[in-house]
C-alpha cells in the first residue's frame, strides 16, 4: 500500500538502504572467502572451486571420481549441508562437484562444516 512505499522510500532517501547494502556485501563477502579460502586450503584433494560473480552458492568440481551423491548424504549425517551439483546441469553430462550454500551461516561454522565435510570425503 501506500504507507509501505512512503516508508521505503524515507528509508532509501535516509540513506539506510545504502548503509544496509554496505554491510550485507561485507558480511557475505567475508562469508565467501572463508568458504573458498577453506575448500582450497582442506579439500584442495578433492574440489576445485569454480569462480562466482554473484548469488550466495558456490560450486565446487571434484578432481577425481566421486559419488558425490554418497558424499553429501554422509555430510548431511554430520549436520552439513551441501548438494550435489548433477541435478543443477539442464542437460549433458553433468561434472561431479558439489554445491555450497554460504547465505545463512556464518563464517566460524563455515570453517567447522568443511572441516566435517573433509571426513565425509574420506
Amino acid at each position: 500500500g501506500v504507507v509501505e512505499q512512503d516508508t521505503l522510500a524515507a528509508f532509501i532517501d535516509e540513506g539506510h538502504m545504502a548503509r544496509h547494502v554496505r554491510k550485507t556485501r561485507a558480511v557475505y563477502g567475508a562469508r565467501l572467502q572463508a568458504l573458498l579460502d577453506g575448500i582450497r586450503r582442506d579439500l584442495d584433494h578433492w574440489l576445485q572451486p569454480m569462480p562466482s560473480a554473484a548469488g550466495l552458492h558456490v560450486a565446487a568440481l571434484a578432481k577425481m571420481p566421486i559419488d558425490m551423491e554418497t558424499v553429501a548424504a554422509r555430510a548431511l549425517e554430520l549436520d552439513v549441508g551441501v548438494y550435489p551439483l548433477r541435478p543443477y546441469y539442464a542437460r549433458g553430462r553433468a561434472a561431479p562437484g558439489l554445491v555450497f550454500g554460504y547465505g545463512a551461516i556464518d563464517e566460524h561454522d563455515i570453517r567447522e562444516g568443511l572441516s566435517r565435510l573433509r571426513r565425509a570425503l574420506r
